[in-house]
């Protein structure tokens, strides 16, 4: 019987609750905490191994700075640099998490890889399903998109049932040590804000925002930008500009160094291309596809229909949505399955 767990951990209270619902359940569970390089990681592996004594289980420690040096920190940077937002904890899902982690918890002769993910696999006769977690404040699996079924199988997201309340409820019940630390929300390896981050790493670098113009659709100037990493699709403030409407972001012009902006009626597509394609069942369905499509976190899923037009998946949206952001993801779902996704072109 396949039942050694290696479980993630952060040292937050879903990892935590995650690591003891195992054990509970049976499954020889061992934690593991990795550095990468952050001011939070000896807060996070002194909490981590906090919880593991108190549940009477090991913990072990990964040192990934390298690897998340190149795979999450410079891709996040090079995209800034490009002009488009990218989304660090998809590519630190696919590449670190389920990737790395998971390699490691092979080689350590564990049979799953758990994690604190509000998300749930089902198993089929044609393979694993990625579904929405039952906790639709919490749900994690936009995150999750381009989990592959060679990953799937050997994975466990014991809070995919569970609501974050549930799980408050359960850390308080079992006194685990972490039971009241606060809930991240930033970015892990970003101590302030993005922009701070990026202008730190440039100038480790050597390398200097450079100043360019801001103009409207019509090529109008009305002023000047810092750097066109400062700015994002549908950013109202910080622009700068006297004006007698509200502005917002619509476009960055890499090759020309400029920042296009507008009204924000001019923010809304009913289209959308997507590139760096990949399927929950590592095969595409049938197109035409009607199906679902979230075009970032936070924002509600759309109805669409899907079409394969050179090489790329253009989604027709029965209803036009504002600010679709190129480096951000559009993510399908069937109901409370993921199909897949990809990353938004323009």
């Amino acid at each position: 019987m396949k039942n050694r767990v290696l479980v993630a951990m952060s040292g937050g209270i879903d990892s935590s609750s995650a690591a003891l619902m195992l054990k509970n359940k049976g499954y020889e569970v061992s934690g593991i905490t990795f550095i990468i390089g952050s001011n939070k990681d000896s807060e996070n592996i002194r909490n981590s191994k906090k919880v593991c004594r108190h549940i009477g289980i090991k913990h072990h420690v990964l040192d990934i700075k390298k690897d998340f040096r190149k795979l999450v920190i410079r891709r996040f940077v090079n995209e800034y640099i490009s002009g488009i937002t990218p989304n660090p904890c998809i590519f630190c899902n696919e590449e670190i998490k389920f990737g790395i982690l998971l390699d490691a918890a092979k080689k350590m002769r564990f049979d799953y890889l758990a994690t604190g993910h509000y998300a749930r696999i089902k198993k089929s006769k044609d393979g694993c399903i990625l579904q929405k977690g039952a906790d639709p404040k919490k749900d994690q699996s936009y995150f999750l998109y381009r989990l592959s079924q060679g990953s799937l199988k050997n994975i466990i997201f014991p809070l995919g049932d569970s609501t974050k309340e549930k799980i408050k409820m359960f850390a308080h019940k079992h006194r685990l040590p972490v039971m009241k630390r606060p809930e991240s929300q930033e970015i892990c390896f970003i101590e302030k804000d993005y922009r701070s981050f990026l202008e730190s790493y440039l100038n480790k670098n050597k390398m200097k925002a450079k100043p360019g113009i801001i103009s409207d659709k019509e090529g109008n100037i009305l002023g000047k930008h810092k750097g066109l990493f400062y700015y994002t699709i549908g950013q109202r403030s910080g622009l700068g500009i006297s004006h007698k409407h509200p502005l917002h972001v619509l476009r960055i012009d890499v090759k020309n160094n400029k920042l296009i902006v507008g009204g924000r009626e001019q923010l809304f597509t009913g289209s959308i291309t997507v590139n760096k394609v990949t399927w929950i069942k590592d095969k595409a369905p049938q197109f035409p596809y009607k199906c679902r499509v979230k075009i970032r976190y936070l924002h509600k899923e759309v109805p669409a229909v899907l079409y394969k037009k050179k090489g790329r998946i253009t989604a027709e949206l029965k209803k036009p949505q504002m600010s679709a952001t190129p480096g951000q993801s559009a993510v399908f779902y069937n109901g409370a399955s993921v199909l897949g996704g990809g990353i938004i072109e323009h």
